[in-house]
């Protein structure tokens, strides 16, 4: 009888240390949450900083708004009033073109053809400065853009490695769940034997539940 006890408490002594046997990788899938918590919360820094980026931009272009359509309205003033000085000056080439024994009349053709002139060459100074204004916003927008992607890809960048490393977590809590509810078990058995060494039922099923635990697979 004393015998059978003592082979019942070698058991027990055996299997008391099986859920230990799952305490290195507990250890590792620990150290892989935490290194992975760590990344997703430098993650989430980081997006923080790209959605204040996104609303720096976002104002940016709100001033690039009316600029854009002063531009436009400009231009369309400037196009008006340039294709009437157009139609003035092909008047005034209509009339004034050949040679006139009326010297009044040549006066007034060179008078007129003098302020034309003069009214010629600051369109055509509003002109240039509209073109450099044109190129200045074609600059700013192509910066504003460019500014954009760079901060829009970086933020699904980010955002689909969160994701990869929720997936990862989730795969290693189950993991480590799964290992909690294998030692629970195996305790539990293990505490059967210990109550009632001679049932043979609980020795078998302490085998069944420990004992891939106790022969290092992992299920």
């Amino acid at each position: 009888m004393m015998g059978r006890v003592l082979i019942g408490v070698f058991l027990m002594a055996v299997f008391a240390g099986i859920p230990n046997l799952r305490a290195d990788e507990q250890a590792d899938l620990t150290k892989q949450l935490n290194d992975l918590k760590a990344q997703y919360q430098s993650l989430e820094a980081d997006r923080a900083h790209l959605a204040q980026r996104k609303s720096d931009l976002k104002w940016t272009a709100q001033q690039l708004t009316p600029k854009i359509s002063q531009y436009k309205a400009d231009r369309a003033n400037l196009d008006s009033r340039m294709a009437q000085q157009k139609a003035r000056v092909d008047s005034h080439n209509s009339r004034c073109s050949g040679s006139f024994t009326d010297g009044n009349y040549v006066n007034q053709c060179n008078e007129e053809a003098s302020q034309m002139n003069a009214e010629s060459a600051s369109l055509n100074n509003e002109n240039d400065s509209l073109n450099q204004t044109l190129d200045l916003l074609k600059k700013a927008v192509q910066t504003q853009q460019e500014q954009e992607k760079l901060v829009y890809d970086q933020d699904k960048k980010d955002y689909d490695e969160q994701v990869r490393i929720y997936n990862l977590e989730t795969k290693i809590l189950t993991r480590l769940k799964q290992i909690a509810g294998q030692n629970d078990s195996c305790k539990e058995a293990i505490a059967a034997v210990d109550a009632n060494p001679n049932n043979e039922a609980a020795k078998e099923r302490m085998h069944a539940v420990c004992g891939a635990m106790f022969d290092g697979n992992r299920p």
